[in-house]
């Protein structure tokens, strides 16, 4: 990414597909990236399909999700120190 919010993303398909965010800067809340599916050819295939993922959330982004009642620490303190007669 550079100092414009502008992404290059790489995938780890064979051969290699490359991605990327030129409708405009990926912000904190929205990123759009495109790749084509089918390789560009200008003779054979000037036009080729091209895919678009586009990612948004609601900004701010929603809190997480509060931490679950059952705590695991009991257990590794009943294990590791020594218990009172």
């Amino acid at each position: 990414m550079d100092w414009g919010g502008n992404m290059l993303l790489v995938d780890q398909r064979d051969p290699v597909q490359t991605w990327s965010s030129h409708w405009g800067p990926v912000t904190e809340s929205e990123i759009m990236i495109g790749d084509y599916v089918t390789p560009f050819d200008p003779d054979t295939n000037p036009y080729p399909d091209y895919y678009v993922i586009e990612l948004k959330r609601e900004y701010p982004p929603p809190p997480p999700p509060p931490p679950p009642n059952n705590s695991f620490l009991p257990a590794v303190y009943k294990l590791l120190l020594p218990q009172a007669p």
